[in-house]
């Protein structure tokens, strides 16, 4: 065979009709070098094999060079169009399916299945959101400590009843609108804007809103994503201005197998507040490595790392956070939909505290989340959701900053 070449190309043919990858590869390794062979052949099988084994950029190259040679294959062209999309570069590959639907000369399956492919891209090139409200019960809204003592220079002293964990009863609110906008290729511009907070009707010095916005870019490919995105975000408490946000995250994911995801990022901001909060004014880094688990279409297993720094103007405020975590998504067949996480971190201040100048402040901090929901459970598109927080923080000034918090939350959810 490897002196035949009409054989040759006979086998290297059927073989990638049947998606016998085993045999394309063998035969490609000699056929190039048959005397007489066919060239688009060769690109043709040469490039579904790059796509079958995920090199996508190498299958593109290839049936573009096949489409150069001979611009009425529109079988080749066909093809090429699903591996833009799959690739993400949604832009030419809708530009190439539009000019493909035009084709009488195509079967009605390839018609159809160009329509499901457009209906894909408009479907991810739209404006998506989250709506979000719902009910919360705060145990520790305050987030104090539920000694009664404060102890100072070796003195106690009896806290007031103020400075103690006060519960309180919100309306939780979220209202989430982003979009991808495929600009060329794989490169995208992302906006992301978000405002969210807690209304409490009985404690409303401690209600709280946050609303940020994130513009910036995306490169996309099949296996992988890079994007750069700086973000502006307000905060108020108790309706007053409290927190100002600028700043930037960088990340960087991969799938290494069908399975298997990791994510890494970075993340910096700058903090400035208001009124006497001002002590808190600073920069803080922080750098996060995730790796995620598909163990099967309806569960997710996740794990990760993070490295935090705080670095404050108020040198007792600033500190260095180490943590990790770890997390599941699990659905059933039923419609049964649970999250959880556990998150531990050990939390080391930079100076001595005001309020005891014997010991750093060192703390531990163990938190857990879990959120549960039904499908079958909907009206219109909209989805009750019932979660639960508990945060405990075991401090080396105990009296201060040791503190337990427990939240309950029921909301109605919809996405778009």
């Amino acid at each position: 065979m490897k002196a035949n070449s009409e054989l040759a190309s006979f086998i290297l043919g059927k073989s990638v009709q049947a998606a016998d990858w085993a045999t394309v590869r063998r035969v490609l390794a000699y056929y190039t070098g048959i005397p007489g062979h066919d060239p688009l052949l060769a690109l043709y099988a040469r490039g579904a094999l790059d796509r079958h084994d995920g090199r996508h950029g190498r299958a593109i190259t290839a049936y573009r060079q096949m489409l150069r040679a001979d611009g009425s294959l529109n079988y080749v062209q066909l093809d090429l169009a699903a591996m833009l999309f799959e690739d993400k570069q949604l832009t030419e590959a809708r530009t190439l399916f539009e000019l493909l639907r035009r084709d009488s000369d195509l079967v009605p399956t390839a018609q159809q299945a160009i329509d499901q492919y457009l209906a894909a891209i408009r479907k991810q090139n739209k404006w998506n959101g989250t709506v979000r409200l719902g009910y919360k019960y705060n145990d520790n809204v305050n987030n104090a400590s539920a000694d009664r003592y404060i102890y100072l220079f070796g003195l106690r002293f009896d806290k007031d009843p103020a400075s103690l964990p006060r519960s309180a009863n919100a309306i939780s609110y979220l209202a989430n609108l982003n979009r991808d906008f495929n600009l060329s290729g794989n490169h995208y511009l992302s906006v992301d804007g978000t405002i969210e907070g807690d209304r409490y009707w009985d404690d409303h010095a401690w209600s709280e809103t946050n609303a940020t916005l994130r513009l910036g870019y995306q490169y996309r490919n099949l296996k992988s994503w890079f994007s750069v995105m700086p973000s502006f975000g307000e905060t108020w408490l108790g309706g007053d201005p409290f927190r100002r946000t600028v700043g930037a995250s960088i990340e960087y994911g991969r799938w290494v197998t069908p399975k298997w995801q990791v994510i890494g990022n970075y993340s910096y901001f700058n903090k400035r507040y208001s009124g006497l909060y001002t002590i808190y004014d600073g920069d803080l880094h922080a750098l996060s490595a995730t790796a995620v688990y598909f163990a099967s279409p309806q569960t997710i297993l996740y794990g990760g790392v993070t490295v935090q720094r705080d670095m404050l103007e108020t040198k007792y405020e600033a500190s260095a956070r180490d943590g990790a975590s770890l997390g599941f998504i699990k659905q059933w067949n039923g419609g049964f939909n649970v999250r959880g996480n556990v998150r531990y971190s050990f939390r080391k201040f930079r100076d001595y505290s005001l309020w005891d100048t014997a010991k750093l402040r060192r703390d531990h901090e163990y938190q857990f989340d879990l959120s549960a929901m039904h499908s079958k459970l909907r009206f219109a598109d909209v989805y009750p959701r019932l979660s639960y927080q508990h945060l405990r923080v075991d401090s080396s000034i105990s009296s201060l900053y040791s503190r337990t918090g427990n939240q309950f939350t029921l909301s109605l959810e919809t996405s778009f």
